[in-house]
């Protein structure tokens, strides 16, 4: 039972800050139903890949979805992928480890924030090398 409850305060969570990133980017009302679906595909396959799998890699990997489908979706809609791309990749933005590393230089501890901030750039790459990679093997409509 304690198991059911969590997959629904999860996707319950998932859905409303996808829709709120969505409406804070100004996607069109048409489109949202789209944005929210890539924040909680986002936002599941993170969490049970990150069960079984490195971090860095949970990461590549659901980014690349993200991407992949923001660009097929944007392909289909007319609109802009990033409409689509930020309600997913949010997820995955290392902000606790940003915040880790301030808490520690806070403390003096500067191993653990060297650590830290490693683990944020190494996250923040990966996403964006995913994206990267999405968007050259999916080419924009403008570019076909």
């Amino acid at each position: 039972m304690q198991y059911l409850i969590d997959i629904i305060a999860f996707m319950t969570f998932s859905i409303v800050l996808s829709l709120c990133l969505a409406i804070l980017f100004r996607t069109p009302r048409r489109h949202l139903i789209y944005a929210v679906s890539i924040g909680v595909i986002s936002s599941s396959m993170f969490r049970y890949m990150s069960k079984e799998y490195s971090h860095l890699f949970s990461v590549a990997a659901t980014a690349f979805v993200v991407a992949t489908i923001a660009q097929l979706l944007a392909r289909r809609t007319q609109s802009p992928s990033q409409s689509f791309i930020i309600p997913g990749v949010i997820f995955l933005v290392p902000g606790l480890s940003i915040l880790n590393a301030i808490e520690s230089l806070k403390l003096r501890n500067g191993s653990s924030a060297e650590e830290h901030l490693y683990t944020a750039l190494a996250v923040a790459f990966t996403i964006s090398f995913s994206i990267l990679v999405a968007n050259w093997l999916i080419p924009s409509r403008r570019d076909l």
